[in-house]
């Protein structure tokens, strides 16, 4: 009789763990972390249609600021599609076209145009990328961009949604972006583009 029990509670304690990694597989599936940190901040939903960007600034290479209060370098790339890629390092060489970013692509967005001015927006991740959670702080930036010519921009507006009173955001403004052409680059494929959320009415355009 005591076997019988015993065996009888080992099938049910199996069936309940078996229940339990199924809820959980499902649970990670459906929640996505870097969805909440951006707390519904990130507005700028892709749509798969091409923009015309390229008819109003050169978008085969990438731009580049320094920001005046930090001095630090920014390196932006656009994409015909809306994809908006920030944050990244770029190997320069003598000759400017063979340059190239090296590193892995920590910033992704999307962009939408509105008269002159280029509305960015983009998740900046310095770390490894899972289902759920990364290795590392998730910042959401925006950024807007005054078109001057073919090959400036000046940055206009910058928000990085933190809460605080001694933001750097005023080092980024009224700072100007040159374009540096490139003849390769990394393409618009990203994680950003496999989360359905960043996708107007959530559907995923391949």
């Amino acid at each position: 009789m005591v076997i019988i029990l015993n065996k009888f509670v080992g099938f049910i304690m199996k069936k309940i763990i078996i229940l339990l990694m199924l809820f959980s597989v499902a649970f990670l599936n459906s929640c996505d972390h870097i969805k909440y940190m951006v707390k519904g901040n990130f507005t700028n939903l892709f749509d798969g249609k091409l923009t015309g960007l390229d008819s109003l600034i050169n978008i085969d290479g990438y731009y580049h600021t320094i920001g005046m209060g930090t001095f630090t370098y920014t390196y932006y790339m656009f994409y015909r599609d809306g994809t908006f890629t920030s944050d990244f390092c770029v190997m320069s060489t003598n000759i400017p076209e063979d340059s190239h970013v090296v590193g892995k692509l920590p910033g992704w967005g999307h962009y939408i145009i509105s008269g002159e001015t280029i509305k960015t927006q983009a998740i900046v991740i310095h770390g490894e990328i899972y289902w759920f959670g990364v290795t590392a702080p998730i910042l959401l930036t925006e950024r807007w961009f005054k078109i001057i010519n073919k090959d400036t921009l000046f940055e206009i507006y910058f928000n990085d949604f933190k809460k605080h009173e001694n933001s750097w955001s005023w080092s980024y403004l009224n700072t100007k972006a040159a374009f540096h052409p490139l003849i390769s680059r990394p393409d618009s494929n990203c994680w950003l583009k496999e989360r359905s959320w960043a996708w107007k009415d959530g559907k995923i355009i391949k």
